[in-house]
């Protein structure tokens, strides 16, 4: 029994790897399993493949809301636990402490147990724990989860940019892409736009739990609308289904005869692989450098425009909130161009044989670089 490709069965930019595979005078073995057209995640119909995109990018806005919007909520929590606001920051920092430590564990995770059930976990345990968030009894508590739900949601950041390149061709992908990746920069704009409405007309623990509400409904999307695309995981999958239906444990997958360490050493060496880069490749070691400005800048904007425009200007907390809206309209503005950079990576992929030099992504960067500053 051959579960294998046709020729026809393959996407576009997958036709090389098949026009190797026809090549090799390979024998084919009839128990090894491979995913058919209908299986393939980039032959996911359209229409669900944007609905999952914009599930995953909304879902970014909700954990990146959640990080900003505890701004607006710290001189009611400052006045709530008898603690100056500048300790109510804590709950900022760590949440965003909590963002980078879990992108360094959740990423293998997702590799090695499919994103779908990281996805899943990671909105579960974020909706737990932002429990004691909105009904803290103490500044302990309140600071401690926000930690927490900073590590919870951080899937969002590192794997959900995979699901989304997992599903459309290299050809197809610059859109979708390009709004998840402007996901995590509206969703802390948002936050204090919320949070602003929010703490200007009751208390503070409303700024949380609203949170749990948008958390327990994006949890449902989740779980009803986007797919498991993780290539290995389907395979292993369905080689498990077949060895249960036949009762023939003699079924394969390529992903079982790939020479893969444990969980454990998966774990480690995505904990030292990102510092080894940034050590040794300097190209990385700059960009990574330049976005942590950039965020940096970001969110000291969360700390430093109630100081100007409540203080300074007199703002109440919703105004104050709306002053943020000049950052959205940045980020708008810089999503429009996508088209042009499209047209851009087409006319260079023309110019060296279908393929676009890496450089070529880089032009982006040099046009962000100045206008950044300005």
């Amino acid at each position: 029994m051959s579960l294998s490709r046709t020729p026809s069965d393959v996407t576009p930019d997958r036709v090389e790897k098949s026009k190797e595979a026809e090549s090799s005078p390979a024998t084919e073995d009839p128990y090894e399993v491979t995913l058919s057209q209908a299986e393939d995640p980039q032959n996911i119909p359209l229409g669900r493949k944007w609905l999952a995109t914009l599930i995953l990018s909304l879902s970014s806005v909700c954990v990146t809301c959640n990080a900003s919007i505890s701004a607006s909520a710290s001189v009611g929590v400052a006045n709530a636990f008898a603690v100056s606001e500048e300790i109510t920051v804590l709950a900022l920092s760590l949440f965003i402490l909590g963002l980078g430590l879990g992108s360094l564990i959740f990423q293998p995770l997702g590799e090695i147990y499919g994103k779908n059930i990281i996805y899943r976990l990671s909105f579960v345990f974020l909706f737990a724990f932002t429990w004691p968030v909105a009904f803290a009894p103490d500044i302990a508590v309140y600071t401690i989860f926000r930690f927490i739900c900073g590590f919870c949601g951080s899937a969002f950041l590192c794997i959900a940019g995979g699901t989304i390149s997992d599903m459309f061709s290299n050809a197809e992908v610059a859109t979708p892409m390009a709004i998840f990746t402007i996901s995590p920069v509206v969703g802390p704009i948002v936050g204090p736009v919320i949070g602003g409405f929010i703490n200007q007309n009751t208390s503070w623990r409303w700024t949380f739990r609203v949170m749990l509400i948008w958390i327990f409904f994006q949890t449902i999307l989740i779980v009803v609308c986007v797919p498991e695309t993780t290539i290995q995981v389907l395979l292993s999958k369905k080689v498990a289904k077949l060895r249960k239906t036949t009762g023939d444990v003699k079924y394969w997958a390529s992903v079982d005869r790939v020479a893969g360490g444990s969980v454990r050493s998966a774990l480690l060496a995505n904990l030292y692989k990102p510092f080894e880069i940034l050590i040794f490749d300097l190209m990385s070691f700059l960009l990574a450098l330049w976005n942590a400005l950039i965020l940096g800048i970001l969110y000291l904007a969360f700390q430093s425009f109630p100081i100007v425009f409540a203080t300074q200007h007199h703002f109440n907390a919703q105004m104050t909130g709306l002053s943020f809206l000049g950052l959205l309209v940045g980020v708008l503005l810089a999503l429009a161009t996508q088209p042009l950079w499209n047209a851009f990576m087409r006319r260079k992929a023309a110019a060296h044989n279908g393929v676009p030099p890496p450089e070529a992504n880089l032009v982006m960067g040099q046009a962000g670089g100045v206008l950044v500053p300005v």
